[in-house]
């Protein structure tokens, strides 16, 4: 990937994201592409209360956004309730928030952990996106597990600045990272220039960008800088 300048970093990335774009010679913009919203229906705060009662054997947490979500709700994960996540960025995303000692769990969609959960009868939480695709809950179910899957958070789209928008057209951006499903959508509607770079970070954004016919040059693997790095270098 040669001439690389100035890299869009959707929302607001890590502080070793941002060094491993400055490491590969390039200029990091953050602009958030969405926003998540915690939700507060009844379904989830009820949900909620029963996990802090010890109600569930296993929470599963599919995406950095859930445990923002999950803290800014106030939620409570008993010591007895094993917490797994999906993912290196979620479990760091987990202990950020105020969650450590996730199990990690490799795998897009979660059939690594469908596959993984070979015990019958468990009753899993798991709190996503309301956008979110079922087929994980599914694959529990039919592995014979209760499962109990309510939305946390809405994504909501952020009109990014005219001059943004103006640069990714004109190709004025060397490379866009896709951190997420929902932002690869995002880029999709911006639609910059062919010259661009885009780069999925995780399985599930490389899913979607390929489902929406975005052209990628690389994929690299979430919470790995040194990857990350590698990618955007010229």
């Amino acid at each position: 990937m040669s001439g690389v300048r100035r890299v869009l970093l959707p929302g607001r990335p890590s502080p070793r994201i941002a060094a491993a774009v400055r490491a590969a010679g390039a200029e990091p913009v953050a602009v958030p592409l969405i926003r998540t919203v915690a939700r507060r229906d009844p379904e989830l705060l009820a949900a909620l209360a029963e996990l802090a009662a010890s109600a569930f054997d296993l929470v599963v947490v599919t995406s950095g956004a859930t445990a923002e979500a999950l803290r800014e709700l106030g939620a409570v994960v008993p010591a007895t309730t094993r917490l797994v996540a999906i993912g290196r960025g979620t479990a760091a995303a987990l202990e950020a928030a105020g969650y450590p000692g996730a199990t990690t769990v490799d795998g897009a969609t979660g059939r690594a952990l469908a596959e993984a959960v070979a015990i019958e009868g468990i009753s899993i939480l798991l709190p996503q996106s309301s956008i979110a695709d079922p087929a994980l809950a599914e694959r529990l179910r039919a592995r014979g597990q209760h499962v109990v899957a309510v939305a946390a958070y809405d994504t909501v789209p952020v009109e990014p600045p005219a001059d943004l928008v103006a640069e990714a057209r004109a190709g004025g951006l060397a490379a866009i990272l896709l951190t997420s499903g929902s932002v690869a959508r995002e880029v999709a509607r911006l639609a910059p220039a062919a010259s661009t770079a885009l780069v999925a970070v995780g399985e599930t954004a490389r899913a979607e960008a390929e489902r929406l016919g975005l052209a990628l040059a690389a994929t690299v693997p979430p919470a790995d800088p040194d990857a990350l790095a590698a990618a955007l270098r010229p």
